[in-house]
């Protein structure tokens, strides 16, 4: 799991830099971020054997929202 982690770091940042090299819109790199660290969140979480619920997380973003 050490090794994914800074597999996914390296990765992370190359890509950051990829982006500010080419410059992207901030809503594209932000989008980016959220959905990678989100994923990032949910993968450690299955290797170490917990429930979580993705769908309480949305649900709550959405209501406090607004939405």
């Amino acid at each position: 799991m050490i090794r994914f982690i800074i597999l996914f770091s390296l990765a992370f940042t190359c890509v950051i830099v990829f982006f500010i090299h080419r410059k992207k819109p901030f809503k594209e790199v932000s989008v980016f971020v959220v959905i990678s660290l989100f994923s990032l969140i949910i993968w450690i979480d299955v290797r170490v054997e917990h429930q979580f619920n993705p769908n309480l997380w949305i649900s709550w973003m959405f209501d406090w929202a607004g939405f």
